[in-house]
């Protein structure tokens, strides 16, 4: 008897998809629903990109590649594991070529320096430092008592007498 002819009396079926979350996809418009093996590879992505892609300074970035909407990035790094166990390995990734883009000259350091302190916790605690020491020294600034002596300014005033004027290459001057 050949097996060659000889089918499968057992009915092959796909396993099911467990649908772990759906998004809107933002440039295709439709709604996409994902797995729990899309944040795997998604959290893979982001590593590669973040070490790989010499111009990527911004998380903004990425999410713009991938067309995921913004929050449903934000509301996955808190909520999805894969996510989580490397969203702050890539930001310091990020913050370090930022920082050394902005130490060298390739990166203008006011935009860069107003949001270094969301990729590096160093950054944020050393803004915090800051803040709170000008603060204490605009409370030190309005407790300042100062006492300014103002002299009295009032002027006598005497009539008008011409002989205290002569006349001098045509301007008159005070004797």
């Amino acid at each position: 008897m050949s097996t060659k002819n000889l089918k499968s009396t057992i009915k092959k079926t796909r396993r099911p998809t467990v649908v772990a979350d759906i998004y809107h996809h933002m440039y295709t418009g439709k709604q996409m629903p994902i797995s729990d093996a899309f944040f795997e590879r998604l959290a893979i992505d982001l590593t590669n990109w973040a070490k790989n892609d010499k111009q990527a300074i911004n998380l903004h970035q990425f999410t713009l590649k991938m067309g995921i909407p913004w929050n449903s990035f934000c509301r996955w790094s808190q909520t999805k594991e894969p996510l989580k166990r490397v969203y702050d390995d890539v930001k310091l990734m990020l913050a370090t070529r930022r920082e050394v883009g902005m130490l060298y000259g390739k990166m203008k350091e006011r935009p860069i320096m107003y949001t270094m302190h969301r990729y590096d916790p160093d950054w944020d605690e050393a803004d915090k430092r800051w803040s709170d020491l000008k603060k204490k020294e605009r409370e030190e600034e309005q407790s300042k008592v100062v006492n300014v002596y103002i002299p009295d300014l009032t002027v006598e005033e005497k009539p008008f007498d011409p002989n205290d004027y002569k006349l001098s290459h045509g301007y008159q001057v005070k004797k």
